[in-house]
């Protein structure tokens, strides 16, 4: 491996603008170091669009189990299991977690030949069929949320819809729709606060870990009322499927992460570009069809996930780099969406790329392409649908600091976004 790396310090610290805009320092590393070791991350960054589909498709070489990196919680959980810094009771859900976490793989950080026992169990939860059949809630969901707040004139559109609209609809398809929303994203957070974040307090693990035991608790509950009493629900579809405990347990916490982080965060996305892009507002409201276009190129330029990693099973090599058993590799997928040996003027929205656009890795390829990427499409093209309707001039409130991102390498994704707009009367 190289001893160092030109922006490991920038990586080390997430600063905030680096956070905000990597896709510079991706540039320069797809053309100058496209395979680099990264100390601060503890793996290597590939950042060209071809060694990342490469390493996509070759499970055999590369593992998913520790798909959120070397520094994820469930290494938290083992660092805390043993430290007395830690209170017992964290001590004991850390030693939970770690157990889940060996003996439950599933889905995304699942290898062969498991994991393809499992999405045959989980394919039909969202089809384009089932997710058409979904549409009509989801737009009225989506209206009754804008309706809150269209003649203010103005809202925090990532706490008033972004993050409501996708939380809500997959606590519906879980059956704990009852749940409290700011409760269910605290405990969604909680799996995914350490993916990038290489500096967290002992303060900051404790309550990542006690927020992954509590939902734990939750939906082993849920389940067991779910096996006295079934319901057409997910949570029942996972309790009574051919799973181990365990891989339950991880299902259940991934449908739920899976099924509002990305949304949430492509869907406050998109209002960022509309209004960094106001002439795109126009362009979309007299032709609603160049909205999936449009939502499909805000996946490819700002994806959600900036890259997940693989964990080498052996010795191998990525681009001509050797890679050695057990090293890590960071595929940054929001580098190989702007490579531009795949996509022409990668920098720019476009909404004429067709089937070219949809070759970015926002959602993955191969085995492991994101079950729930209809679901999230669908979301973000509704959420656009209605917001654009009932508003003019959607623009950045004129405030200091109108939105705010998660200090997050990984998970690329506004707290906050403060908006101001022209309402429009529809009735």
């Amino acid at each position: 491996m190289t001893e160092t790396c030109p922006h490991d310090g920038l990586f080390a610290a997430a600063t905030p603008d680096l956070v905000r805009c990597p896709y510079p320092v991706y540039e320069h590393l797809r053309g100058e170091h496209p395979v680099e070791w990264i100390p601060a991350l503890t793996a290597y960054a590939v950042t060209r669009h071809a060694d990342i589909l490469d390493v996509l498709l070759r499970p055999e070489d590369f593992s998913s189990r520790k798909q959120s990196g070397p520094g994820a919680a469930t290494t938290l959980a083992v660092a805390a299991a043993e430290d007395p810094q830690y209170s017992d009771r964290v001590r004991a859900a850390a030693v939970r977690r770690i157990g889940i976490a060996e003996k439950g793989a599933a889905l995304v950080n699942c290898d062969p030949p498991r994991h393809g026992e499992q999405r045959k169990m989980m394919n039909k939860v969202f089809t384009p069929r089932r997710v058409a059949l979904l549409e009509p809630p989801i737009r009225e969901l989506a209206e009754g949320l804008v309706d809150a707040f269209v003649a203010l004139g103005r809202a925090d559109v990532v706490a008033e819809l972004a993050t409501p609209l996708p939380m809500t609809v997959i606590a519906r398809a879980l059956g704990i729709e009852g749940t409290d929303i700011p409760t269910l994203k605290r405990w969604s957070d909680a799996f995914v606060r350490a993916n990038g974040r290489p500096n967290l307090s002992v303060e900051e693990i404790s309550a990542l870990i006690l927020s992954l035991d509590e939902c734990y608790d939750f939906f082993e509950a849920r389940m067991e009322e779910r096996l006295a009493d079934p319901r057409e629900d997910l949570v029942t579809d996972v309790a009574q499927a051919d799973l181990c405990h365990e891989e339950r347990l991880q299902m259940l916490t991934l449908f739920l992460i899976g099924g509002n982080e990305t949304t949430n965060s492509l869907i406050a996305s998109c209002i960022w570009m509309l209004c960094r892009r106001p002439e795109l507002q126009d362009e979309l409201r007299a032709d609603p069809d160049l909205i999936p276009p449009f939502v499909e190129e805000t996946l490819r330029v700002e994806p959600p996930v900036q890259g997940l990693f693989r964990q080498a099973m052996r010795d191998t090599t990525v681009g001509g780099v050797p890679i050695q058993a057990g090293e890590f590799l960071w595929l940054v997928y929001g580098s190989a969406n702007r490579d531009e040996a795949q996509f022409p003027t990668p920098d720019e929205i476009r909404l004429d790329r067709g089937a070219e656009g949809r070759r970015h890795l926002s959602f993955a390829q191969g085995p492991h392409f994101c079950l729930g990427a209809p679901l999230a499409r669908a979301e973000a093209r509704i959420a656009l649908e209605t917001l654009l309707a009932r508003t003019r001039n959607l623009a950045l409130a004129p405030d200091e600091d109108a939105g705010s991102w998660a200090p997050n390498l990984v998970q690329h994704n506004l707290t906050r976004l403060n908006v101001v707009f022209d309402p429009v009367d529809l009735s």
